[in-house]
């Protein structure tokens, strides 16, 4: 859908709790809200209009190109501090699907595991998310961000540059 990647190429994304597909077709729900090995029940998706205004400035913190030449993925923050996502990206920088959650703070981290993505963001809430089909999403064990002394232990700024 060209609404999704002109938006993408301002570095905005849509500004909702839940998935976002190429196709815009859109999933409403918030990853927060799994349980650990609970599978996320999709509901019927609505279409992005193109006329929405509920799109956000992002920053990547993050980004891992992965094995076999399939693309890459991003994850960073929104622009108001509280929200994350994670992209998929295509070799030609192209949004494949997206997942935009208002309350885990900026997602810092990746890692690839074989057909699926693992990630953290910095409260310590981390993801197994299948490439091919990011709704079967799993919640993993959170992670503390602090150490022993309350210090940040997965700190790390946010770049300033585009990617």
């Amino acid at each position: 859908m060209k609404i999704i990647q002109e938006n993408w190429k301002e570095k905005k994304l849509f500004y909702q709790n839940g998935f976002l597909f190429e196709n815009g077709e859109f999933f409403s729900f918030d990853i927060v809200q799994l349980t650990l090995d609970e599978q996320f029940q999709p509901s019927n998706p609505i279409v992005v209009s193109p006329f929405s205004v509920q799109w956000e400035d992002f920053f990547i913190q993050e980004s891992l190109v992965l094995a076999n030449n399939k693309g890459k993925v991003v994850v960073g923050s929104g622009g108001l501090g509280a929200d994350g996502f994670v992209a998929f990206v295509s070799n030609e920088n192209k949004l494949i699907w997206s997942i935009f959650s208002e309350s885990t703070n900026g997602f810092i981290q990746i890692e690839e595991q074989k057909n699926c993505i693992l990630v953290e963001s910095g409260s310590g809430y981390n993801y197994s998310i299948p490439l091919e089909n990011p709704l079967l999403i799993k919640r993993l064990k959170n992670k503390s961000p602090f150490n022993s002394n309350g210090e940040r232990t997965n700190y790390k700024p946010y770049p300033m540059g585009r990617f």
